[in-house]
């Protein structure tokens, strides 16, 4: 089971979200999905966004389900091999930034929102 603690003011904003009828997906950039723009960079980076939805959207390609506390996030089942058990969103001032932590170790230090939800 997957678990994502959302911080500071972002859990605040993702709550507005999902209080209006969203659903947020945690993707893994990786070219795959409805979401992708079918581009891949090739580099040794891993990257994450958040995509904010409506919850009628159907997401056939997020099948995995990660408790939260702003609620339920979705991701990609085979992003398993990149996540860890107990993850943090953190939303870092200094840059206005979103950074995934994992247990001791960083897992994207600049997750970006793409805000596909017309009622926020």
């Amino acid at each position: 089971m997957y678990s994502l603690e959302v911080s500071g003011k972002i859990a605040d904003r993702l709550n507005e979200f999902v209080n209006a009828g969203a659903k947020i997906l945690l993707d893994l950039d990786d070219g795959t999905g409805q979401f992708s723009n079918g581009a891949v960079a090739c580099s040794m980076d891993t990257a994450f966004q958040l995509i904010i939805v409506d919850q009628a959207v159907e997401t056939p390609d997020y099948q995995l389900e990660i408790k939260s506390n702003v609620g339920p996030v979705y991701a990609k089942k085979h992003s398993k091999d990149i996540l860890e058990p107990q993850m943090t969103l953190a939303y870092q001032a200094p840059f206005n930034q979103l950074t995934l932590n994992g247990q001791g170790e960083v897992l994207d230090p600049n997750v970006q929102i793409k805000n596909l939800f017309d009622k926020a």
